[in-house]
């Protein structure tokens, strides 16, 4: 027998469009990973592994004597392990193993993850990276959210995933670095 609320959820979920409920995170750790080869291209990769992911996207973390990469999707893998928002660091470049995934109705459509890089032995750059996820084409980056520079990084990667990935399409624009003045003029409403 079921339940009057669990009906009038049921119904709900039947009369209400996937595409109108709410946006929602959903976080998940870097975890149950197994060696794989580096994809073809990306054979200078010191380690490269396949670990769980969110509905349905799987991740892909590389990495080298510098820098840490991660890819979702089975997708553009190479495009997607090239791209970086730290050039030329000093220390190593490393990805968080918590990973916060957009969704709208348990569908993921952006990925938010913490990089950071130690540049000399005091400065240190941090980023959340926000991508996009596209089914055609993988997942590309979208924004460079300094964390330094941004005392709400979180909310403002939050609105531009939620802004800016769902529909995106991969490969037509590059990614845009967020400083205080743009995060001002985003929160805002610009």
């Amino acid at each position: 027998m079921i339940s009057r609320v669990a009906f009038f959820a049921l119904v709900l979920s039947l009369l209400v469009p996937p595409q109108s409920w709410a946006q929602d995170s959903t976080y998940t750790r870097i975890g149950d990973c197994s060696a794989r080869r580096a994809p073809a291209g990306m054979e200078y990769l010191n380690a490269f592994m396949a670990c769980e992911g969110y509905g349905g996207w799987a991740v892909y973390k590389g990495s080298t004597n510098q820098a840490e990469r991660l890819a979702y999707g089975d997708r553009g893998l190479v495009r997607q392990l090239s791209q970086t928002p730290i050039r030329s660091t000093v220390g190593l470049a490393s990805t968080a193993e918590t990973i916060e995934w957009r969704t709208r109705g348990r569908q993921p459509y952006a990925v938010i993850a913490r990089w950071t890089a130690r540049r000399g032995p005091t400065r240190l750059e941090e980023y959340l990276v926000v991508s996009a996820l596209d089914a055609r084409d993988g997942a590309c980056h979208l924004a460079y959210v300094d964390v330094t520079e941004v005392s709400n990084a979180n909310d403002v990667a939050r609105r531009i995933a939620d802004r800016s990935a769902p529909g995106f399409t991969c490969g037509t624009q590059a990614p845009t670095r967020i400083g205080m003045s743009e995060a001002r003029r985003l929160m805002a409403g610009g």
